[in-house]
């Protein structure tokens, strides 16, 4: 089965891809991650992971999918409101990621797309993991109903030995290139949350006009 990618586009134009591989297991992720290892075929599972903006969860999805390819799931992907029926194959599990996953309780009209494909992946007996910047509540009887059915789990914020390989994972999914004692520099600089490393990525390569081989420490020190 091919990666899983997806590219995101950035406020100022440019593009980058999310790929599993390039997910860093930081401290915040580790209970997620934990998680994602009980999971089996033919138990029926549906799980909310809550994090605040910019926190990583659409990069955890790829990663989760991913991960569990190899415990025999089909790995499918929404992002919210998009609540298409899965075309399943007989023998498929699904293992279905829902992104912004808050966009459910926008408008009444998704409570009858979501309550069907939750139920395709019940029936399915496969899993569900919702994605979300905030607790999941509705007054819809038919909506809270399988929102109270969630095990809820909670990204949390990187531990501070993190912030280097979290630099270097977010500064490769841009495409921009730091060498050592660059990352040895930024590492004493820069706060370990993931929306201010991605923040100051963004700014170097504002900076640099998106040109990364013309990166020096003047730059980063301005971006600072």
């Amino acid at each position: 089965m091919e990666k899983t990618s997806y590219q995101i586009p950035l406020s100022m134009g440019a593009t980058f891809t999310y790929r599993a591989e390039q997910f860093f297991e930081h401290a915040g992720a580790k209970s997620v991650v934990d998680h994602l290892d009980w999971l089996t075929p033919r138990v029926f599972r549906a799980i909310s992971v809550t994090g605040g903006a910019r926190s990583g969860k659409s990069h955890l999805g790829f990663f989760a999918m991913e991960r569990l390819i190899a415990q025999g799931f089909t790995p499918l992907l929404r992002v919210a409101p998009d609540l298409r029926p899965l075309d399943l194959a007989d023998e498929m599990i699904p293992a279905l990621c829902i992104d912004d996953a808050q966009n459910l309780l926008a408008s009444e009209d998704f409570v009858g797309q979501f309550v069907s494909l939750y139920e395709q992946v019940r029936q399915r007996s496969g899993v569900i993991i919702l994605f979300s910047d905030r607790d999941l509540s509705s007054e819809n009887p038919h909506l809270q109903s399988r929102l109270a059915s969630l095990t809820t789990l909670s990204l949390g914020s990187p531990a501070r030995e993190d912030l280097q390989p979290l630099l270097q994972a977010i500064a490769k999914q841009r495409g921009l290139k730091l060498k050592t004692r660059d990352q040895e520099f930024l590492e004493r600089r820069l706060p370990s949350d993931i929306a201010g490393i991605e923040r100051y990525v963004e700014r170097v390569l504002k900076l640099s006009s998106f040109d990364a081989k013309r990166i020096g420490l003047e730059t980063l020190k301005d971006a600072i």
